[in-house]
């Protein structure tokens, strides 16, 4: 994993809660997604970054299909 994604998942993680609060419970995937998404595309190992993000919501409790 590069610098960039690692910075990227690392201000991901700290938007994490912010996005729980702050975004309805139907949209928090979306809301996720919309910030992730480009970032898991653009990896060298998608597969890798994917396996990060999983981790940081299974810690907050959100699940995650389709990410």
């Amino acid at each position: 994993m590069t610098d960039a994604h690692s910075h990227d998942l690392e201000a991901f993680e700290a938007m994490v809660p912010v996005i729980i609060e702050a975004v309805p419970q139907e949209d928090i995937l979306s809301a996720f997604t919309c910030y992730i998404g480009p970032v898991i595309s653009s990896a060298e190992d998608p597969n890798e970054v994917r396996i990060a993000v999983d981790e940081i919501l299974h810690r907050y409790g959100v699940p995650t299909p389709g990410l």
